[in-house]
């Protein structure tokens, strides 16, 4: 649809081509951004559930019901292993 829209304007292709080039490099750096949020995310998130894990095992070797806790953990693509290996 912007394609057509810059046609229709009847731009000179240099001027044309660079609104395209501002727009892509625009795009690829707001993809390049939320990339890094959602890495961000998955971090931590595995932290709260690392977190939640090692509180389960303290509240277990202490006698107390893990239910008191009160806490769950959050649903996501991470894993149960040790924090810091992953690499982006």
């Amino acid at each position: 649809q912007l394609a057509e829209v810059l046609t229709a304007a009847n731009l000179e292709p240099a001027t044309l081509q660079n609104i395209n080039q501002r727009l892509a490099d625009v795009l690829e750096n707001k993809n390049q951004i939320v990339k890094a949020l959602q890495y961000d995310v998955a971090k931590v998130s595995k932290a709260h559930n690392d977190l939640i894990r090692v509180y389960e095992a303290k509240l277990a070797e202490f006698g107390i019901p893990v239910d008191e806790l009160g806490f769950r953990p959050l649903v996501t693509n991470t894993t149960t292993g040790p924090a810091g290996l992953v690499v982006g």
